[in-house]
């Protein structure tokens, strides 16, 4: 049996949080108890306060440690430089402490090699143990548990602060304000991780105003590397922002002030319906590292043009078969990934044929452009690099990678996406949240607003009037959309005029010339006309079948058929004639009536009748 299936099934008997609360209590307990004697080994989160977490080790796990890690490396070369007597009298205090301290995941990776070249197997399943109960308690390297004290705090209000929020917290906060606002909001989860987490997502959506036509859908989803941790905290602001702000005056809303904000948010939930996963990677934020629990970086796994062109979600790791199976049953219009280790919009192509970082723009270049400038411009400093003109790029200009999100979606699912890096450092200190969501707030809300540029409409059957699932193109550029189901179509576009074409199988197409407007959504529909029967595709209609109603009728033809012909079979049978006669009783039968046995032929009975 493979390895991921064994976690599956001890993940399946033992969930997570109650694996991570269970040993918690446990090593608190040990810890009371050992304190005036053991040796402890104290880890902290890197860049933050306070954190720690204690956990009894052996003395020959704390020589090895500090003899050969800390002596040798100074706690970690990257960050701390210290001289040889800054190292010693480091390492001396450490000793009268009894502790030694790790700050950060690329310490842990580095005492967990130095372990395995010793050879030793007790010390490294010590040191299993001791790793497996830190990231299972404290979320890895994070603070993000906010000394184990956040989720009380966030249970008593519904508020989000601004700090960085665990599986748990997500997992409240979410629920809890679904609960408070039914109508406007509900969540789910598009499937589990490897270790059992929830990948939550939430769908917000106001009344609909006009009830025949599909609400396009617009998404954000966050967090795909687990250590950019900025954009999963902007989603839950800006999930809460969305319901704080959302007025319904014919609701008896008392917040409907008509502010600005207020007028913006209600428009965009009255039309668009809100998708928002603030994690896609719920494991690897636990672990505090890029790649899931597998080891694998997600946003290299979807199919990719160049690289992976099978779009198929078999044998890719769990997270992208999720997203990619959510993704097709809430197709998007919109959509954008929020990561962090820049500040840019960053937008189609992410890859070239040749491998090489240099431009390769899509069909919708001048569209993507305006996208991202949209989002830019809204953002309080990302217009302003000084490395990105106007704080925007093309993917492969910046650099290449295969098998994003992004060109997935634009390549495969039909819709419009951008990747936005939203911050420099990936895991900036918790103080700094809130400026990051004062760079961002606006900026998320004009980008979804973008959704409105463009032509909508729907497509019919000229004789039957029924939804077509047509295929629209824009003259002039290489790209096709597909209506959905319901024969609703959306195509966004910059300001000007275009002429769509529009197909379906078995019909005849039409192009047809529409202006679009700034910032206006124009609507058009379009009957299509079914090709004769003496062209020459008569014999693929033949072939085919007919028309959804021609089916329709030739069923209930034959059922009517059917039904006739069951009818006189009874009536022959008598049976029809016994069950009135059952119901007429004796005294509506006629005098001297007769009671004929069972068994006399039709035609006797008929004579006889006659007769009397």
């Amino acid at each position: 049996m493979s390895c991921h299936h064994q976690v599956g099934l001890r993940d399946h008997h033992s969930p997570p949080m109650m694996f991570s609360l269970f040993t918690l209590s446990l090593l608190l307990l040990f810890s009371l108890i050992l304190a005036t004697s053991s040796t402890t080994i104290q880890i902290s989160t890197h860049g933050y306060s306070n954190i720690q977490m204690e956990k009894n080790i052996s003395k020959e796990l704390r020589h090895l440690l500090v003899s050969e890690f800390v002596e040798k490396n100074a706690v970690h070369p990257s960050r701390i430089r210290a001289s040889s007597e800054q190292t010693l009298s480091r390492i001396s205090a450490l000793e009268q402490e009894n502790r030694l301290k790790l700050n950060s995941e690329n310490e842990m990776d580095a005492i967990e090699e130095l372990i395995q070249k010793q050879g030793n197997k007790k010390l490294e399943q010590e040191w299993k143990d001791l790793r497996d109960v830190f990231t299972a308690s404290v979320a890895a390297k994070h603070q993000w548990t906010r000394n184990l004290r956040g989720s009380s705090e966030a249970r008593n209000e519904t508020a989000p602060e601004f700090v960085y929020h665990n599986q748990e917290d997500l997992t409240y906060l979410l629920h809890k304000w679904a609960e408070m606002h039914p109508n406007l909001m509900r969540v789910a989860s598009a499937g589990k991780s490897w270790q059992g987490r929830d990948l939550w997502y939430v769908i917000l959506s106001g009344k609909r105003r006009d009830s025949v036509h599909l609400k396009p859908a617009f998404r954000y989803v966050a967090n795909i590397h687990g250590d950019e941790v900025v954009g999963r905290e902007m989603l839950v602001h800006f999930v809460h922002h969305l319901l704080t702000n959302y007025c319904c005056v014919e609701c008896g809303d008392s917040v409907c002030s008509g502010t600005d904000q207020q007028r913006r948010i209600t428009k965009l939930l009255d039309s668009v319906d809100m998708i928002l996963m603030p994690t896609m990677n719920p494991d690897g934020y636990h672990q505090g590292r890029r790649q899931n629990w597998r080891g694998q970086d997600l946003n290299r796994n979807f199919p990719d043009q160049y690289r992976d062109p099978v779009d198929i979600q078999s044998g890719r790791e769990v997270e992208v078969q999720h997203v990619m199976k959510f993704t097709r049953a809430y197709p998007v219009v919109l959509t954008a990934n929020l990561h962090g280790g820049a500040l840019v919009a960053n937008y189609p192509y992410d890859g070239t044929p040749d491998g090489s970082s240099s431009p390769n723009a899509c069909p919708d270049d001048a569209l993507y452009r305006q996208l991202a400038l949209a989002y830019s411009r809204a953002h309080r400093k990302m217009h302003l690099s000084s490395e990105f003109r106007n704080g925007i790029t093309q993917g492969s200009a910046w650099y290449s990678l295969y098998g994003g999100l992004q060109d997935w979606v634009e390549n495969n699912v039909g819709g419009w996406a951008l990747t936005m890096e939203l911050s420099d450092i990936k895991t900036p200190p918790e103080s700094t949240l809130s400026g990051f969501w004062d760079d961002n707030q606006d900026a998320l809300l004009t980008y979804a607003e973008q959704i409105y540029q463009g032509v909508y409409g729907v497509v019919m059957d000229n004789f039957g009037s029924f939804p077509l699932r047509a295929t629209v193109k824009v003259d002039g550029i290489d790209k096709e959309i597909t209506a959905f189901a319901s024969g609703d179509f959306y195509r966004l576009l910059t300001p000007g005029t275009y002429t769509l074409t529009v197909s379906a199988d078995d019909y005849v197409s039409k192009s047809i010339e529409v202006q679009v407007k700034e910032g206006e959504p124009t609507f058009v529909e379009i009957e299509l006309d079914r090709k004769s029967r003496d062209s020459e595709d008569d014999s693929n209609i033949i072939v085919a079948g007919y028309s959804s109603r021609l089916m329709v009728g030739i069923l209930t033809f034959l059922f009517m058929i059917l039904a006739a012909l069951t009818l006189v079979f009874l009536l022959g049978r008598g049976f029809i004639g016994g069950i009135i006669e059952k119901q007429l009783g004796s005294t509506h039968m006629p005098h001297g009536a007769i009671d004929f046995p069972m068994g006399m032929e039709d035609s006797d009975n008929d004579q006889h009748e006659l007769e009397v």
